[in-house]
């Protein structure tokens, strides 16, 4: 099964490398494959939260956007290297993330979803209305694109990798949470917290420290999203974003970082390919996607798993045949 799953990783990065080359005179499809990337980043951090621990939060585009804001004060404001500033807003929104999650995790149920959600909303009007640093509704123009000492990453080729190299790394970290002691002491929690603590599993510091985690990611994923597009406003941060990983992580496959950035590409995609529908895509797109809550409630990557486990038990039958 390890050597199965390193082999259908080796494939999709092999995938990935390989993708852009096809379109390199498309701007449009390069700006998606980009946006595909930055969305993976989003949907693995909440994958931390939601598919490992089980707790339904819907404010990861405030650490987004705290992300994307303190990343462009480090570079315009401080001067300081690209490199400085990545690491800046994964700091920023681990520290909000860390701030959040002390009376987060006291409570349960729609509680945390609520306050989640009225984080996502504080911070957003923060960035509106403190405008001697953020610009308010004007936004910031002119950041500039990342640079590694003399290396300055241009073209949306450049944006593509270096985005998609961070999203791998991202993985990795969580593939390698998920499977220490502390990942499967948060995947316990999620099964049941009772069982989990008398495990010897601290509930509060385990939640704590993985929804810290899961801001950080999501700090970075704002930071490439502020050098990408060098503009920035608070009318990108919203609720749509919060609830667009969402459904991203419960498409794909909540629990699965492949599944996470399965539906990442998807969702990214899917709206794009059906705009040609004008006004019937959102009620294409939105009926799909109860389709797929009804019928496929552990998502694309659990479907497979269910497909894949009936074809292992016929097979025996064949066999003997």
């Amino acid at each position: 099964m390890l050597r199965e799953s390193r082999v259908l990783w080796a494939g999709a990065g092999a995938l990935a490398l390989a993708l852009p080359l096809p379109f390199a005179g498309s701007d449009y499809a390069l700006f998606l494959l980009v946006m595909c990337a930055n969305h993976v980043l989003l949907a693995v951090s909440l994958n931390v939260v939601y598919g490992y621990l089980g707790l339904i939060a819907l404010g990861h585009a405030g650490f987004y956007g705290i992300g994307a804001y303190a990343s462009t004060a480090l570079t315009m404001g401080a001067g300081l290297p690209f490199v400085v500033a990545l690491a800046g807003a994964a700091l920023a929104a681990a520290l909000a993330g860390l701030a959040l999650g002390v009376p987060a995790i006291r409570v349960r149920g729609h509680y945390f979803v609520l306050i989640t959600l009225g984080f996502g909303e504080i911070v957003r009007l923060i960035l509106l209305n403190w405008k001697a640093v953020t610009r308010g509704s004007d936004g910031i123009v002119g950041i500039p694109e990342p640079a590694f000492g003399p290396i300055a990453i241009t073209g949306k080729m450049g944006h593509y990798y270096l985005t998609l190299a961070v999203a791998a790394l991202a993985i990795l970290a969580a593939e390698r949470l998920r499977g220490s002691k502390f990942g499967r002491a948060l995947v316990a929690l999620r099964g049941s917290e009772m069982a989990a603590a008398t495990s010897g599993v601290d509930p509060a510091m385990a939640k704590l420290l993985g929804f810290t985690f899961s801001a950080a990611i999501a700090g970075v994923a704002g930071s490439l999203y502020a050098h990408f597009y060098t503009f920035i406003s608070p009318e990108v941060f919203t609720i749509d974003i919060s609830v667009a990983t969402f459904l991203m992580v419960l498409l794909g496959g909540a629990g699965s970082n492949a599944g996470a950035a399965l539906g990442a590409v998807l969702l990214t995609i899917l709206p794009e390919a059906l705009r040609f529908l004008r006004q019937w895509y959102l009620i294409l797109y939105g009926a799909g996607i109860v389709l797929v809550m009804v019928f496929m409630p552990d998502g694309l990557v659990g479907m497979a798993r269910r497909l894949r486990g009936r074809g292992a038990s016929r097979a025996p039958e064949g066999a003997a045949a």
